[in-house]
C-alpha cells in the first residue's frame, strides 16, 4: 500500500475544509492531512513537516491565500500550491498564478480539484527527479574530473618510461603527432562550440530583451497610444527574431544528426520567386536598397518536383545576408537553366568576403570574424544549413566575392518537371458576412491557462461563444454535451487524456464537427501525423491571429 499522501489544507471554515478532503478521498487518494488557518500555525507545520500539497483558502479572517505562499515562498521548499476560492476574480487569478501558485480552483467547481491535485503532485514529483539527476550528474561530473585527473598523471609516467626505451621511439613519435592532431581538432571544436554557444546566449538574449523590456512599459497607464503601438510592434519583431532563432538551432540539429527531412512536391517557381520578392522588398528599402528579380526565364510557368518551402528558405537565408551586409546600391536575384539543372543566383553590392574566409563560411559554428560579428551580429547558422538543404535537394551551392564588391552566391538544384500538373488559384471563399460569428461556438481544449487566456484574447473581437477544456477527457464530454459546439481547437499534450485520443473518440460521436490541433510542435512531419489522427487542420503555436481568422472562417462557412 501507498505511502499516505501529506495534505495541509489552510481554511477557516471546516465544512468547506471537509468538502475538499472527501472530494480528494472520493478521487481515490490515501490522505494525510492538517487543517489550520492561521498564519503562526502555517510557520509550525512548515517547520515539522515536509508536505506533498497545500491546498489553501484565498480569503480567511487573519490573512489570505497570497500571504501563505509569499510564506511558503520564503521557506525554499518546492510544495504544490493549490488555491482554492469562492469569490475569486479573473485578474487575482492570474496574479496568483504568477506569484507561484500551480493552479486556482473555485469552490464551486470542486471536481477540478482531483485532476489538478493528481497534476501537481506527478510534476512535483518530476521536479523532484530532476533535482536528484542534476545533483546525480554533479556528483558525476566532479568524480569524472578526478578519473581524468588521475589519467593525466598516468599519461605523464607512460610518456616517462616510453622516453627511456629508445627501440619504441618512433612508435611513440607517431603516437604523440596523432594524438597531438585529435588534441588539436578537439581543442578546434571545443572553442567552435563554446563560441557558438556564447554567440546564441547573445542572439537569444537580445529579442528577449526587447520582449521583456517593452512588455514591461506596456504596463504605464499613461503611455500614449503612439509608443505603445511603437512598443507592440517591436515585441512582435523580437518574437518574430527569436522564433527564427530557435528554428535554425532546430534545422542544424535535424541536420548534423541527419534527420533532415525533403519533401518533394509540385512547385511553381515564378510564384515562389515573385513571393521572396514581396517578402523583402519593404526590408530593403528600408536601407535605401533597391531589391531586383530579373525577369529573364519568368515568362513562362515553370513547375517541377522539389521542396518548395526548403528552398525558400534557403533565398531566405540569403537575401537576409545580402540585406545585412549590404549598405548602399542593390540586390539581385534569379534563375537560369542549364541542361538538368535549374541555377539560381542572389547578387549584392555590400562588402564582400575576402578569399581566404571563404572556405569557413559553410561550416556551422563558424562566423568570418570577431570584428564583423560585433557588427552585424547573427547566428552563423544561415550559410551552413542553406549548404546542407541544397545539397540534400540533390544541388550545390559556391560563392564567388571580393573584399568591397559584392558578393554572389549560386546553388542549383535539379530541373524535374511535373508533367500534367497546372497551377490554378484557389477558388475565394465565401465572406464571413454570409454567416453569423455570434451564433458559432468553439471548444478550446488547453490546459495552460495562459495559453487559454491567449486564444480567448484572440477570439473575442470576433464575438465568439467559447468552452473551455482543462483534458481530452473534459473536451469528450463537452464535445457530446454541447451540440451547438461548431469547431474545437485541440491541444495535444493534455493530462488524463491526450488531443489524439480525445480527437479520435470526439470523431466517432461527431465526424463532421471540425478538430483543428494546436500545439507547440511545428514540423512538417507533424503536422502530417496530425492529419492522420484525424485533425481538420493544425495550427502551430504561437498562433497568428490572421491564420486563426482565416481557418475559424473556413470551418464556419
Amino acid at each position: 500500500m501507498k505511502n499516505p499522501i501529506k495534505v495541509l489544507i489552510i481554511e477557516d471554515n471546516k465544512d468547506d475544509a471537509k468538502l475538499e478532503i472527501d472530494e480528494l478521498k472520493n478521487g481515490g487518494f490515501n490522505l494525510n492531512f492538517e487543517v489550520i488557518e492561521t498564519r503562526k500555525a502555517l510557520s509550525e507545520a512548515l517547520k515539522h513537516e515536509f508536505w506533498d500539497c497545500i491546498i489553501s483558502d484565498y480569503s480567511m479572517p487573519q490573512f489570505n491565500g497570497l500571504d501563505a505562499l509569499a510564506d511558503l515562498k520564503e521557506t525554499g521548499m518546492d510544495i504544490p500550491f493549490i488555491l482554492i476560492s469562492g469569490t475569486i476574480g479573473e485578474e487575482t487569478a492570474v496574479a496568483a498564478m504568477k506569484a507561484g501558485a500551480h493552479d486556482y480552483i473555485m469552490k464551486d467547481n470542486l471536481s477540478r480539484l482531483i485532476p489538478a491535485f493528481g497534476r501537481e503532485l506527478r510534476e512535483a514529483e518530476v521536479r523532484k527527479q530532476k533535482r536528484e539527476a542534476d545533483e546525480a550528474l554533479k556528483a558525476s561530473m566532479e568524480d569524472l574530473i578526478k578519473q581524468n585527473a588521475e589519467f593525466q598523471s598516468l599519461n605523464i609516467e607512460y610518456l616517462q618510461q616510453n622516453e627511456e626505451l629508445t627501440e619504441s621511439l618512433d612508435r611513440i613519435q607517431k603516437m604523440n603527432a596523432e594524438l597531438l592532431v585529435a588534441k588539436n581538432k578537439a581543442e578546434e571544436s571545443d572553442k567552435l562550440k563554446s563560441s557558438f554557444l556564447a554567440n546564441m546566449s547573445h542572439e537569444i538574449r537580445t529579442p528577449l530583451n526587447g520582449i521583456l523590456g517593452f512588455s514591461g512599459f506596456l504596463k504605464d497607464p499613461e503611455l500614449p497610444r503612439e509608443k505603445a503601438l511603437k512598443f507592440v510592434d517591436i515585441i512582435q519583431s523580437s518574437g518574430q527574431q527569436l522564433l527564427t532563432i530557435i528554428n535554425d538551432i532546430l534545422d542544424i540539429s535535424k541536420i548534423e544528426a541527419g534527420q533532415m527531412s525533403i519533401y518533394l512536391e509540385a512547385t511553381n517557381i515564378n510564384e515562389l520567386l515573385n513571393e521572396i520578392h514581396e517578402q523583402f522588398v519593404m526590408e530593403a528599402e528600408l536601407k535605401n536598397l533597391e531589391l531586383i528579380l530579373n525577369p529573364e526565364n519568368m515568362n513562362e510557368p515553370i513547375v517541377i518536383n522539389t521542396d518548395g518551402n526548403r528552398l525558400r528558405q534557403v533565398f531566405s537565408n540569403l537575401i537576409i545576408n545580402a540585406i545585412k551586409f549590404t549598405s548602399a546600391g542593390i540586390i539581385e536575384f534569379g534563375l537560369t537553366l542549364k541542361n538538368n539543372f535549374m541555377e539560381f543566383y542572389v547578387k549584392d553590392t555590400g562588402i564582400g568576403i575576402a578569399p581566404e574566409d571563404q572556405s569557413i563560411i559553410f561550416r556551422p559554428f563558424s562566423k568570418v570574424a570577431k570584428a564583423t560579428n560585433q557588427l552585424y551580429g547573427g547566428t552563423g547558422l544561415g550559410l551552413s544549413i542553406s549548404k546542407a538543404l541544397i545539397e540534400k535537394l540533390g544541388g550545390t551551392i559556391t560563392l564567388h566575392s571580393e573584399p568591397n564588391k559584392g558578393a554572389t552566391f549560386t546553388f542549383t538544384i535539379p530541373f524535374v518537371l511535373n508533367i500534367g500538373t497546372h497551377t490554378q488559384q484557389e477558388a475565394e471563399t465565401e465572406s464571413s458576412s454570409l454567416f453569423d460569428r455570434n451564433e458559432k461556438t468553439i471548444l478550446i481544449a488547453e490546459d495552460e491557462i495562459f495559453n487559454y487566456y491567449y486564444i480567448e484574447e484572440l477570439l473575442e473581437p470576433l464575438k465568439i461563444k467559447t468552452l473551455h477544456a482543462w483534458n481530452g477527457k473534459e473536451a469528450v464530454d463537452m464535445a457530446k454535451n454541447h451540440p451547438d459546439i461548431s469547431l474545437v481547437l485541440m491541444d495535444i499534450l493534455m493530462p488524463e487524456m491526450d488531443g489524439i485520443t480525445a480527437t479520435k473518440l470526439i470523431k466517432e460521436m461527431r465526424p463532421k464537427l471540425p478538430v483543428v490541433a494546436q500545439t507547440a510542435y511545428a514540423s512538417r512531419e507533424d503536422r502530417e501525423n496530425a492529419h492522420k489522427s484525424g485533425f481538420d487542420f493544425y495550427l502551430s503555436k504561437p498562433i497568428a491571429r490572421e491564420l486563426l481568422v482565416e481557418v475559424i472562417d473556413k470551418y464556419f462557412d
